[in-house]
């Protein structure tokens, strides 16, 4: 299993947030906001805020993969 951020701006966004902040993992664009299941078409966890300046704390993101169990 692979951790991927989605975020609804360009690519190039995308590609500059990951290489900005050295990532360890995979940044990928959704503009439309219609890339969120897994590869099974199942919804593991989101976290949306109409304001884009509001940004998920990395310890609800690592709380939520511990949920997961996988």
């Amino acid at each position: 299993m692979a951790l991927v951020a989605v975020s609804p701006q360009s690519p190039d966004g995308s590609l500059s947030m990951q290489e900005t902040n050295d990532l360890a993992f995979t940044a990928v664009s959704d503009p439309g906001n219609t890339l969120i299941a897994d590869a099974g078409h199942v919804l593991r966890w989101i976290d949306v805020h109409p304001d884009y300046s509001i940004r998920t704390a990395p310890d609800q993101i690592l709380a939520a993969l511990d949920t997961l169990h996988l």
